[in-house]
């Protein structure tokens, strides 16, 4: 939500998350002017790691990531997340501070 915010250009950002029996489903979009092709064919742009991370994440987590972005049409990010990790009793939630990583239950 901050790097549409900061990014798009656009006036609307609309965020929705839906809980489902089987999967945990987000979708943020807004009506900027959308990401350059050639950037999120490539995945990032030099210097800047938000995509590639943002695809990575979800990957560690089994989850569906799709970004699409017409020209001029803004982007829309959906997020979608297997309850057997979005709803786990124990999540393994990793929180970052500082140089090290450290789990939910350190």
């Amino acid at each position: 939500m901050c790097n549409a915010y900061a990014h798009s250009g656009g006036n609307l950002l609309t965020v929705r998350l839906d809980y489902r029996r089987d999967a945990l489903f987000l979708e943020v979009h807004d009506d900027g002017a959308g990401i350059d092709p050639a950037i999120l064919d490539a995945g990032e742009r030099p210097g800047h790691w938000g995509l590639m991370g943002m695809r990575e994440r979800a990957k560690q987590m089994s989850a569906k990531l799709s970004i699409e972005s017409p020209s001029g049409k803004g982007t829309r990010v959906t997020l979608c997340i297997p309850a057997r990790i979005a709803y786990a009793a124990s999540p393994k939630t990793r929180f970052f501070f500082g140089s090290g990583a450290r789990t939910a239950d350190e």
